[in-house]
């Protein structure tokens, strides 16, 4: 796993994950880190709770994607998902603001597909998922980790993904309209599911990486 450019700690536990070589970054390793281990307490990590807590600098590159109220998903057709919030950032590279709008709906056919079944899948049966996207419309290699995961609305009382986009490049150097540019490089689907407790007191690790498919990594 490479390193990242120091940011400041998120959490204070080393990581220890069976599927840690799968992110190119730390501090979203340890971001998933903190979320698998929530867990192992018996709840869901609640969106107010983990998101403001856990997102620091990276608050702007995130965003909560949720299912559209009142419409339902049929076989073969792209599940209703809409941006609740966006970050900063992601509205930037957007060109537009996303809040409320329909998530990923101007990016590439293949990619919305594709992410859009994740998230419905996410939602459904709260298997977070890590991909590499590269940007075609910024110049040079510009690449994104993506870490979606569940989390609890318990205002609501519904299941929404939280999207964290990890740039490689300078955080600021952001093109505009650059986001539906986006292309798959790498696709994985983390199947944490719960951790058992065993009478010592250390936990299993229960975690496989399901590679959808995988790329060269930057």
């Amino acid at each position: 796993m490479q390193n990242a450019p120091e940011n400041g700690k998120i959490v204070q536990f080393p990581v220890r994950l069976a599927e840690a070589e799968v992110f190119a970054h730390e501090d979203l390793a340890r971001i998933f880190a903190a979320w698998r281990q929530q867990l192992v307490t018996g709840r869901m990590p609640q969106l107010h709770e983990f998101a403001p807590r856990m997102l620091g600098r990276w608050m702007a590159y995130s965003g909560v994607v949720e299912a559209a109220a009142g419409e339902l998903a049929f076989p073969g057709v792209e599940p209703p998902l809409r941006w609740r919030l966006a970050g900063s950032a992601l509205c930037k590279l957007a060109n537009r603001e996303l809040d409320g709008t329909e998530a990923l709906e101007d990016w590439y056919r293949f990619e919305r597909a594709t992410l859009r079944r994740l998230l419905a899948q996410l939602m459904e049966q709260q298997h977070p998922f890590l991909a590499q996207i590269r940007l075609d419309g910024m110049p040079g290699e510009a690449r994104l980790e993506v870490l979606a995961l569940p989390l609890l609305d318990p205002a609501r009382k519904q299941t929404v993904a939280l999207m964290i986009f990890r740039p490689f490049f300078a955080a600021g150097r952001v093109v505009p309209g650059s986001l539906e540019q986006a292309r798959l490089v790498s696709l994985r689907v983390l199947t944490a599911g719960a951790e058992k407790r065993v009478p010592d007191g250390k936990e299993t690790e229960a975690a496989q990486v399901l590679p959808l498919f995988s790329g060269e990594t930057a």
